[in-house]
């Protein structure tokens, strides 16, 4: 239910940004975090993998923005990290590693950027907010 809300949240707030890339790499990150639920022809097996592409897609599209700081590009770089090193740990089982301190630290670090510099990454709250629905279900399904 929340990956649904997040898509839905994601694919009204496309209209906040004003650049074609950054509409596209919303849309497509938000109808990736999907796929996993679409048992058709076989999709869903690749869903993760596709969520991850489309997430380092959404993180280096961020280098193209004159108005993000060095920090905020680092912030969408490391969130889409830290996804490819949790669901590379779930489709390999190589070690166990908790979700939730890094859930906690995402939603944290997104409350202080949306606190401090709101007008600089509201074109990219569509991907951000797939993000967020991504942190708080790793959030829920570790309590």
């Amino acid at each position: 239910m929340i990956t649904f809300l997040a898509c839905f949240t994601a694919l009204l707030l496309v209209g906040n940004a004003k650049n074609r890339t950054t509409q596209l790499s919303t849309v497509l990150l938000a109808l990736s975090s999907l796929i996993s639920y679409i048992p058709f022809y076989g999709v869903d097996r690749y869903g993760v993998y596709i969520f991850v592409f489309f997430s380092f897609f959404a993180s280096i599209e961020t280098f193209n923005s004159l108005r993000l700081t060095i920090g905020h590009r680092v912030f969408f770089f490391a969130s889409a990290a830290v996804i490819l090193l949790f669901e590379l740990m779930n489709s390999m089982s190589l070690f166990f590693l908790p979700k939730y301190p890094f859930a906690l630290l995402y939603l944290l670090v997104l409350a202080y950027l949306w606190k401090t510099s709101k007008r600089k990454i509201y074109s990219r709250m569509g991907v951000l907010v797939v993000w967020a629905g991504v942190a708080l279900k790793w959030l829920l399904a570790s309590f």
